[in-house]
């Protein structure tokens, strides 16, 4: 038995032990049998990857990587290259020599370990690390940071509120370039106490949401951008920012109405046109659009979208995207959604749209199942395959689908082959009109009877005269009645007198006699009103 026969049988009895197993241990392989080779433990996926999957996409077709890249810039561009160069082999290569490009324009070492590690002889002739540069990167990170420390504590000391804001902010800038959210996150907060507007407000909350969104904390990222949203920052860059970093957390929290709302809000005008540390222009009108196709209403659609005159730049950037919209609204349904297929490649290699890619055609595909439905009570389902470019299976499928959610009130005849729209039931609708309308009659009449009730007993609330003549009874008790004999002045009681509940008959304020047959309390008068209502 070899050595390296030994060193297997070894481990594997290692491995029993520590499982503490009764199973009887396997021999070791016969000699001159080799020993069967450990299966390659798979890669982790690269680091602060967003929901990379495995299966290989084909190159999009007129897909220029460095043109991409040059839309970001930072940690941004180099976690998209990578995204690119796990999802596309086709792309690996360049898409990871770009990245290596840009890694070594800042100074996050971890990234070009893993980018090394990931890529290997792709990017590298020797297929090694170059030391020199890590150890390069690695002091110039101690020099700013310690720079950095210095003029903290000095701003510290001479309690200067915007110094020590700025410093913060340099911090957790340097620690973001190194690839480390978590520091970066924590210096960002610290600003809190120290910014004096609210621009600088806003400027601290994109900053921790960034991070937050960097680590994968969507509800962070988000409790930051509403703090954010204030007036002093409306019509600034800033309120552009938050709206497309709001609508990027709708997004990966899967809601696209509120995501198309908030990337349809942002201003091109004063959307920043140099490379983005988050979204660029494109990214915006990429994602507002197909958000809004497949999850706005028609009118949305049109007025939010294709008529809305300061998204218009944007919208230009993305012309595909465009001409789909404008598909759907004209009742071109095949066009729309051949359109978006011809746009998934693409898409799929954005990392954040990605994982969305197919809701949001599916949810296009059933804007367009909607509306071509909506003016037929009966339609084929190969007519409606015919016009969405669909398979007939896949209409069904869709349909049943939204027939189950309850957004389309229809049945499938699957002997006839033919979606049927069911209508409201009338004959119900009526029986429940009509019987709204004999409560609302039962109540009126309920509060007229009441009402004649309560003037047929007097019990009613008088204006009370002044003493030259007027009527001058007691507030609570005070007498008075016509036909009690007495005068208003002298408070003469008869069975008019009083209101319920203040005795039998008080006099009146200038001094009336006691009224002998006062309508007593409210529990002696609710029979009598209650034989009234019964009648």
């Amino acid at each position: 038995m070899n050595v390296e026969e030994m060193e297997v049988e070894d481990d594997a009895v290692d491995d029993l032990r520590d499982e503490d197993s009764d199973d009887d241990i396997m021999p070791a392989p016969a000699e001159g049998v080799p020993a069967p080779a450990a299966p390659a433990a798979p890669l982790p996926p690269p680091r602060n990857a967003i929901a990379i999957r495995q299966e290989p996409l084909a190159a999009p077709p007129h897909f220029n990587v460095k043109s991409y890249a040059a839309r970001y810039t930072g940690p941004t561009a180099v976690k998209r290259l990578m995204f690119i160069a796990s999802r596309c082999p086709a792309l690996a290569r360049e898409a990871y020599s770009v990245a290596l490009t840009a890694i070594k324009a800042g100074i996050d070492t971890k990234a070009y370990e893993e980018l090394i590690r990931l890529a290997g002889p792709h990017i590298e002739p020797e297929g090694g690390i170059d030391s020199a540069w890590m150890e390069s990167a690695d002091r110039r990170t101690r020099q700013r940071l310690d720079q950095l420390d210095a003029e903290l504590n000095a701003h510290k000391a001479a309690l200067n509120k915007d110094g020590i804001r700025r410093a913060y902010a340099a911090l957790g800038d340097a620690h973001a370039a190194r690839g480390e959210p978590e520091a970066a996150l924590a210096h960002y907060a610290r600003m809190r106490d120290f910014c004096g507007g609210g621009e600088q407000t806003a400027a601290m909350c994109l900053a921790v949401a960034r991070a937050a969104l960097d680590m994968q904390n969507a509800m962070q990222a988000s409790a930051y951008v509403m703090r954010a949203q204030q007036p002093e920052v409306a019509g600034t860059r800033a309120e552009a920012q938050l709206h497309a970093t709001a609508g990027l957390i709708h997004l990966l929290q899967k809601d696209y109405a509120e995501c198309a709302r908030c990337m349809l809000r942002v201003r091109p005008d004063i959307i920043a046109a140099a490379p983005s540390a988050l979204l660029a222009p494109e990214d915006v009108a990429t994602y507002g659009v197909l958000c809004a196709v497949a999850a706005l209403p028609r009118s949305d659609l049109r007025a939010r979208v294709l008529e809305n005159a300061s998204f218009a730049p944007l919208l230009d950037l993305v012309p595909r995207a465009r001409d789909a919209a404008r598909d759907l609204l004209h009742g071109r349904y095949a066009a729309c959604l051949s359109a978006l297929e011809g746009m998934r490649g693409e898409l799929l290699l954005d990392a954040h749209l990605a994982p969305h890619v197919a809701a949001l055609v599916d949810g296009a595909r059933d804007a367009c199942l909607l509306q071509y439905l909506a003016p037929y009570r009966r339609a084929r389902v190969a007519d409606v395959a015919r016009a969405l470019g669909s398979a007939p299976a896949a209409v069904e499928a869709s349909a049943v689908r939204l027939i189950a959610a309850r957004r389309l009130t229809a049945r499938i005849d699957a002997a006839a082959g033919a979606i049927v729209a069911c209508g409201a039931d009338r004959r119900r609708a009526a029986l429940q009109s009509v019987a709204a309308a004999g409560e609302e009659c039962r109540r009126e009449m309920r509060a007229a009877l009441l009402r004649m009730s309560c003037l047929e007993h007097n019990v009613v609330v008088r204006a009370a005269r002044d003493s030259s003549g007027g009527r001058s009874g007691g507030g609570r008790g005070g007498g008075g009645g016509g036909s009690g004999g007495g005068s208003e002045m002298a408070g003469g009681g008869g069975p008019g007198g009083g209101f319920p509940g203040d005795g039998d008959g008080g006099g009146g304020a200038m001094g009336g006699g006691g009224g002998g047959n006062g309508l007593g309390s409210f529990a002696d008068l609710l029979p009598r009103l209650g034989d009234n209502m019964a009648c």
